[in-house]
This record gives C-alpha cells, sequence and structure tokens, in this order.
C-alpha cells in the first residue's frame, strides 16, 4: 500500500517485490508443513503430530522422516533471503 500510494513507480516496483518475495518464502514452508501434517501423521492437529513422532523415539522425528521437506523449508529460504536483501 506505501509502494501504491506514494505515486512513485520505483516505491510500487519496490512493494511488488516485497510482496512477492513474501508469499514465495511461503509457498515452500506450507507445502512441508502439509505433507508433514497429511502424509506422515495424518491429521492436522498438533497433538496428533507429536504422538506420530514419539511412538519410535529419536528416529521417529519428522526431521528424519522427511529431510528434504526440512531443508527446503529451513535453509533454503534463509539462504534466498541473505541474498535478496
Amino acid at each position: 500500500m506505501s509502494g501504491y500510494g506514494s505515486n512513485n513507480k520505483y516505491s510500487f516496483l519496490g512493494g511488488l517485490r516485497a510482496a512477492a518475495q513474501a508469499i514465495s518464502y511461503e509457498i515452500p514452508l506450507t507445502l512441508c508443513v502439509l505433507s508433514i501434517s497429511l502424509r506422515l501423521s495424518n491429521s492436522l492437529s498438533t497433538v496428533d503430530i507429536v504422538e506420530a513422532q514419539s511412538k519410535y523415539g529419536f528416529w521417529g522425528w519428522n526431521l528424519w522422516r522427511q529431510p528434504i521437506g526440512f531443508i527446503i523449508s529451513n535453509f533454503f529460504p534463509s539462504r534466498m533471503r541473505e541474498v535478496t536483501f
């Protein structure tokens, strides 16, 4: 809104860029959270997710069961934020 309200095309483009970055960081996180909740624990309840992880001890954590999702949701967006800002 501030980029549009200033009536400057560069401010407007900066606002669009910021909105696009915010959306692009949320997409991998959302996909990973949905895959963990729906595929690995079959529920959206945090209690059920914790119970599903506690069945197998340390090696039952979703980090070990889905390492690619962990990397995509945690490390990739943080590295992209450092590069783009």
